[in-house]
């Protein structure tokens, strides 16, 4: 039923929220030199590579050279050129932003109402569901569809899947170049992850180390193997 509901949500955004160029979410009063882009390729790499000069920067022990050789293998196969409006993407959307109404009683069945015994069956009133969806606009972007934490491997399920496509969004995931794309949208994911939970800073460089919440200490895990795991897989990965 959410996944359902998500697919919905999603599949309307991207299908009806669009903008005339790429980049980052501007508001109407901040002074912005920012130039406008007309192409997702040059937008895209312009972000990852400002996450990876950080990291570089911060000393995240990283193999820079291996990733920026396979990035240029990318651009020279105009991976991500595919992407023709922007869309607004929500990105770093994950479960934790969406909160759930619980239904409003228990009634027992009609029938029940009449009969003397009490061992009836309970019956929802009002089905719960989305009560509300918060976004984190910080990294809100316009750009590609897929680039949907929503989209991160293994996911869409496919209840969502087919929610999203019926309610306007485009089937993203359907040769094999765009799996390497998303690989990539999985790379920047992890260092954005990374940056807000640890700041590049040494209790990264040491996994778990420092890091005295658990979340935390497990998010910085994740955001580490997802990285590593990506820069292994792309080695490897088509881009035709």
């Amino acid at each position: 039923m959410l996944e359902l509901q998500i697919g919905r949500f999603l599949g309307r955004l991207h299908a009806n929220v669009q903008n005339d160029y790429f980049g980052r979410i501007r508001r109407r009063d901040a002074q912005d030199t920012e130039e406008e882009s007309y192409s997702w390729q040059e937008t895209f790499t312009v972000l990852l590579e400002a996450l990876l000069w950080e990291a570089q920067s911060a000393g995240l022990d990283l193999p820079y050279e291996e990733i920026r050789s396979y990035l240029s293998r990318a651009i020279s196969s105009f991976l991500f050129d595919d992407v023709d409006v922007p869309s607004l993407i929500w990105l770093t959307g994950s479960e934790e932003d969406v909160y759930i109404a619980l239904p409003s009683s228990l009634l027992p069945p009609p029938s029940a109402a009449f009969s003397s015994s009490s061992s009836t069956v309970p019956t929802l009133t009002t089905a719960g569901g989305i009560a509300a969806i918060l976004p984190n606009v910080t990294h809100a972007v316009w750009g590609d569809p897929l680039l949907e934490t929503f989209f991160l491997p293994p996911a869409p399920s496919p209840v969502l899947k087919e929610a999203y496509t019926k309610s306007g969004g485009s089937d993203t995931l359907v040769f094999p170049r765009q799996r390497t794309k998303r690989m990539w949208y999985d790379l920047l994911l992890g260092l954005i992850v990374l940056r807000e939970r640890d700041g590049f800073g040494a209790s990264a460089l040491e996994g778990e180390a420092g890091a005295q919440d658990e979340d935390r200490q497990r998010l910085i895990k994740w955001a580490l193997d997802l990285i590593q795991n990506t820069i292994t897989t792309l080695s490897t990965a088509p881009t035709y």
